[in-house]
Parts: structure tokens; C-alpha cells; sequence
């Protein structure tokens, strides 16, 4: 399989050529497995290092635990090949913005989905782009370009909730997820996800993946739309959304600041400091926390819901410079 993978030069073209897995006999005496191996499958174990002798255990690797059965050589051509990237492009993301889906993300044609990374106002935005659009080689899949912060939060939202309690539990959210993901096969209007099973609830059921065991499929619909100028994916009936995290701080600072706005609009208070006194707040705070009053109505929906986009904090929207305009305070909190 490893030699194959180099001679046909992508994981969509060895999908293509028909790797069975193993097949076995059952309680039932009947016969199971033998099908082919998915992209996911085949990504998992052409990146699994218990072939060259070492066993993962979560982020540690522990070497010699068995003997090897692909050589060094083998096994350092075919990840340097999962890897490759065109030196015109970044092969990471951002320092302090990960990329989640980095090396588990394709699209519909099994290419290869990578981070990229563009300027617009002095701001830098992550999207995951089809390899073949960068290197204008192959064909690429229905949707060839996607906000990374948005794909990402998406099935951040969608995935959390279905974690076991002990899978990771001193992790960020981001993380767990991560680590759960196998492979993420990304379509116009859909999103499939392999992840390993015993990330999982115990009663949270997924399909089963040929020959994999440890492995589950969902198989989630969503519809991209623009609400009130910003873009969003929502779940067609798919898998639930994680449970709100109400930022309780930042939901009553925005409703004072929209109370004191409409005083000072009605001429009910003459400045900002009557308030800073009837709160027992410090003047130059309360006058930090007045332009909440004018924050983007979708950004509002989402911190009164509790899934507002991770860099919209109190901290972050006291420490600087609210933009007047909506579009441009989506751009920056939304990371769209």
C-alpha cells in the first residue's frame, strides 16, 4: 500500500486503484469486511507510526514497542509525499491559529484541502483551498475554497457535544475534536467525518467504516447562506450543535451599554459618567463599554446564544478600537 501510494502519487488515485481490506468470519458464521478501503482509512494507516515500531498513545509516541514492517526510507518518502506542498504556499498555519483540519481535510475529489492565508486591511484570514487550485493540476471538488475559522466552528459546534467526558477532558474544545478527526471530506452541501469511535459516547451512534472497527462515519448536510452580511453554515437535520457557552459578562456589558445609549440619545443623562457612578464603575471603563451598544445585531444573536466566534471576548472588544461598521466588525471577530 505504501509503495502503490508513491507509484500513483495521491490517496484519491490508491482509493481508486482498490485497497480490500481484511475480511473475517463472524459469530453469525457469516462473512464481513473485504470492501475497499476509504480515503480516510487509507490516510489513518499511511500516517500511522505503529508501522515503523512505534506505538501513539494521544501526543506521546513510545519507539520499539514492536518491530517494524515498513523501513525508514519507505515510510519517510510516503509522509514527506502526504506533506508536499508548492513553496509559493504556507505549509502551516498562522502562528496562534492552528489549522485544525490541516492534513484531514479534502475535497470531493480527494484532494488534499491546505491552508492558505490572505491580507485585507492590514488583517490576515485562513481559508482551506483545493491543492489543484493552487497548483492548477487535476480537477478540483465542488466547493474548492472555504473560511477556515468557519469549517472549523462548525464542526467544533457539531462534534463536541457527541465526545465521551474522558476523551481528552483537559483539552480546549478545538483540540478534542482534532484529535478525534480521522479524515474530512468536504462538499458543496455536505461534510463527511471519520473520527475514531472511542472519542465517543457510548450511545452515540455513527455508520461503520469497512475493516476499520475503530473508526465512525457521520454524514452531516449543511446549507451555506450570508445572514445580515455574514456567512454561515447551517446543519440540514444533521448532528446537534454544541451547548451554548453563555459568556454571562459580555452578554450584561453589551445590554448596559445599549441601556446608557438610549439615555444619552434621549437626553435622560447628560454623559457617560452619570452611569459609571450608579454602577460604581470606573468612567473610563463604562466609556470602553459604550460601543457595545453598537455592535453588528448578528454578532449580538450569536453572544446572547453562547456561539459567538472565539475572538469575540469582552477583553477584545474593550482593548481596542470597535470598527463602525458591521461587515468590517464581522471580518474581525468572525474570522470570515
Amino acid at each position: 500500500m505504501f509503495e502503490r501510494y508513491l507509484a500513483l502519487g495521491s490517496i484519491h488515485a490508491l482509493e481508486r486503484s482498490g485497497v480490500h481490506g481484511k475480511s473475517w468470519v463472524n459469530r453469525a458464521s457469516n462473512i464481513v469486511g473485504g470492501g475497499n478501503l476509504s480515503r480516510g482509512a487509507l490516510h489513518y494507516l499511511l500516517t500511522n507510526p505503529a508501522y515503523r515500531g512505534i506505538t501513539r498513545h494521544h501526543d506521546k509516541r513510545y519507539v520499539g514497542t514492536h518491530p517494524a514492517i515498513v523501513d525508514a526510507e519507505l515510510w519517510d518518502k510516503v509522509q514527506a509525499k502526504l506533506a508536499d506542498a508548492p513553496a509559493s504556499q504556507p505549509k502551516s498555519a498562522l502562528a496562534g491559529e492552528p489549522a485544525v483540519l490541516q492534513r484531514r481535510l479534502f475535497d470531493d475529489r480527494g484532494n488534499a484541502m491546505v491552508v492558505v492565508h490572505t491580507n485585507r486591511r492590514g488583517r490576515r484570514y485562513r481559508y482551506y483551498v483545493s491543492r489543484p487550485k493552487l497548483t492548477g493540476k487535476g480537477e478540483a471538488g465542488s466547493l474548492h475554497r472555504i473560511s477556515a475559522g468557519l469549517v472549523e466552528q462548525f464542526l467544533v459546534d457539531r462534534l463536541t457535544p457527541l465526545l465521551a467526558e474522558g476523551w481528552r477532558p483537559d483539552d480546549l474544545e478545538v483540540d478534542r475534536v482534532a484529535e478525534a478527526l480521522i479524515a474530512v471530506t468536504l462538499s458543496a452541501d455536505r461534510i463527511v467525518v471519520d473520527l475514531q469511535r472511542q472519542a465517543l459516547r457510548s450511545d452515540v451512534a455513527v455508520a461503520e467504516i469497512d475493516d476499520q472497527p475503530g473508526l465512525g462515519r457521520f454524514d452531516v448536510a449543511f446549507h451555506m447562506r450570508r445572514r445580515q452580511g455574514a456567512l454561515v453554515l447551517d446543519a440540514a437535520g444533521g448532528q446537534p450543535a454544541a451547548a451554548g457557552k453563555i459568556d454571562r459578562a459580555l452578554v450584561r456589558a453589551i445590554a448596559l451599554a445599549r441601556v446608557w445609549a438610549q439615555q444619552l440619545e434621549s437626553g435622560e443623562i447628560g454623559s457617560i459618567t452619570a452611569p459609571a457612578t450608579r454602577e460604581k464603575l470606573c468612567s473610563h471603563y463604562t466609556a470602553r463599554l459604550l460601543p457595545l451598544a453598537y455592535l453588528a445585531p448578528d454578532l449580538v444573536d450569536q453572544v446572547v446564544q453562547g456561539r459567538q466566534p472565539r475572538s469575540l471576548t469582552l477583553a477584545a472588544l474593550t482593548q481596542q478600537t470597535l470598527p463602525i461598521y458591521w461587515e468590517e466588525q464581522r471580518r474581525v471577530f468572525g474570522d470570515l
